[in-house]
């Protein structure tokens, strides 16, 4: 484990990687509420009933305004994919290990040491790469303090 960071800072990067495609949906399913509630005002609503409502503007203000844990998890999902985004250009072994050990294709240390032709403390040192750029990246959207 890196040195850099305070080990619950490390951990709570670690749960928001291991997370990643949880929050991506809960933002999708969000989106898709949204939309789908919009549609069912506009539908039922009528001016003979005194209520106008125009779907798109409520949209746009519902999706300017999402709830704080929403907020939350884009600003995660963001600052991973701009993580993402870095690695995949300096390193794809690096990008691979997001996959191998994060992503939807979850494999063992040992699968990814075999796939990737690399060391365990090779492994460690680029999760430790990985997530030290996130920490980085968390305080500047204000997602991680430190004391």
């Amino acid at each position: 484990m890196s040195n850099i960071i305070p080990r619950s800072i490390y951990k709570t990067i670690e749960y928001r990687l291991h997370t990643y495609e949880l929050m991506k949906t809960r933002i999708s399913e969000w989106e898709a509420s949204i939309y789908s509630h919009n549609k069912t005002i506009a539908e039922t609503s009528s001016k003979a009933e005194g209520f106008y409502s125009d779907p798109t503007a409520l949209t746009v203000i519902k999706m300017l305004n999402p709830p704080n844990d929403i907020k939350t998890d884009m600003c995660w999902v963001n600052t991973i994919d701009r993580a993402r985004e870095h690695f995949i250009d300096c390193n794809k072994s690096k990008e691979c290990l997001f996959e191998f050990y994060y992503g939807k294709d979850k494999r063992s240390v040992t699968a990814i040491l075999n796939d990737l032709y690399c060391e365990k403390q090779t492994f460690y040192n680029w999760r430790d790469d990985l997530v030290n750029w996130i920490a980085m990246r968390a305080t500047q959207h204000n997602l991680i303090k430190f004391d």
